[in-house]
């Protein structure tokens, strides 16, 4: 399901990142000077944390251009953010695009408050974005430059997740030790890691979301709150847990055979944006492929298997269009709320979806046993799979 698009958004830009760091720490002088350290004896390692000291802004600008760029994607705004055509240029580091024109230029700063202090009062960009913990320094010790930054990249209500010092210089470390290793494509295995670790995300929120709403439902009709609500959800979760690690797989795969080790913003952002119609197809593979299992073992005949089938695909195709609503709504809440607010959303689109079909696509003859449904809640969508 597209349920969970910030965790889609999320994995896929950092596997981007990963993948566009070593040509990016190349065009910053990184890369060279970790290879120049190795060359007089330092350890890869020693040489990846010596030459971190220059490379951490470059790292910065890149995480927070990937993952600003998927989340403008998720929350359709017309927009891209990427590193500025012209390297190590004074004042502009970010650049945000709209209609391909640069609209605004961001500059980013690693390191201690006083140094960040005097680079952003003599900063002509629209914003400077520093570490959170040096944000926070500067509160204290330099109040002018202080509400001069920000620690995160906004436009449009879509912001980025702020970092400290001590994350910037680890994942720089890591990027060069990659670079010096000849690690430098994100491969099969990398690739499969981050999809299941979307994955897990994703069956973790909807299941928890799914509780949710079954709990209020209970309430508001007076049925009791009892185990009998974790089938539901474990169901949701596992199918969420499928549908998110395909699409993550085939985005991330997808936007790597087309970039080949650079930053393409706007490759970035369609995929991203492209997501509910992947997610649905997705869900609708996974949905259809079950039920042609139980046709093959006669559980069902042709005619319930065509049924359920489109029952599977309204489902998914409402799914995606609730997530598309969530986003609209949610876009500028805290990220927490547009976490399980999207999810909500999706769960809601699809059980609407489920009833659609279901009424779309009436059996023949139903059986008298009990039926359940794979969205997670309880309610008269459920009739949508007898068993």
């Amino acid at each position: 399901m597209t349920q969970n698009l910030l965790i889609l958004a999320d994995a896929v830009a950092e596997g981007v990142a990963l993948d566009a760091a070593p040509n990016f720490h190349v065009r910053g002088g990184g890369a060279q000077k970790t290879l120049s350290l190795i060359g007089k004896g330092l350890t890869i390692e020693a040489a990846a944390r010596d030459a971190a000291k220059q490379a951490k802004g470059h790292a910065f600008e890149l995480m927070q251009a990937t993952q600003h760029t998927a989340r403008l994607g998720a929350f359709a705004v017309d927009a891209v953010t990427q590193p500025n055509s012209v390297a190590n240029h004074p004042h502009a580091d970010l650049e945000l695009l709209e209609a391909q024109l640069a609209t605004k230029e961001f500059q980013l700063g690693v390191g201690s408050a006083a140094y960040l202090g005097v680079k952003i009062r003599s900063s002509q960009a629209d914003a400077v974005i520093v570490p959170q913990d040096a944000r926070a320094a500067l509160e204290a010790s330099d109040s002018a430059a202080y509400a001069l930054c920000a620690d995160h990249l906004e436009h449009a209500g879509v912001s980025t997740d702020a970092m400290t010092n001590d994350q910037i210089v680890e994942r720089t470390v890591e990027d060069l030790m990659r670079f010096a290793s000849s690690s430098t494509r994100v491969g099969v295995l990398d690739q499969g890691a981050i999809a299941f670790g979307a994955a897990a995300q994703s069956a973790f929120v909807t299941g928890t979301v799914s509780v949710m709403v079954q709990v209020v439902e209970r309430l508001a009709t007076g049925k009791p709150i009892d185990k009998t609500i974790w089938g539901p959800a474990m169901g949701a979760a596992t199918k969420s847990f499928l549908t998110t690690g395909l699409q993550t797989y085939y985005s991330l795969s997808t936007y790597l055979a087309v970039a080949q080790g650079s930053f393409e913003a706007r490759v970035l952002r369609q995929l991203i944006s492209n997501a509910p119609v992947t997610g649905a197809i997705a869900e609708i593979i996974i949905g259809t492929a079950r039920e042609v299992v139980r046709f093959h073992k006669n559980e069902i005949d042709l005619d319930e298997l065509l049924r359920r089938t489109g029952v599977v695909a309204t489902s998914a195709v409402g799914s995606g269009v609730g997530v598309v609503i969530g986003a609209r709504v949610l876009r500028g809440q805290h990220p927490i709320v547009q976490l399980l607010g999207i999810a909500l959303f999706g769960i809601l689109g699809a059980r609407f979806g489920t009833f659609v079909g279901v009424e779309l696509f009436k059996p023949k003859q139903l059986g008298a046993g009990p039926v359940t449904s794979d969205v997670g809640l309880v309610g008269s969508a459920d009739i949508a799979r007898p068993v």
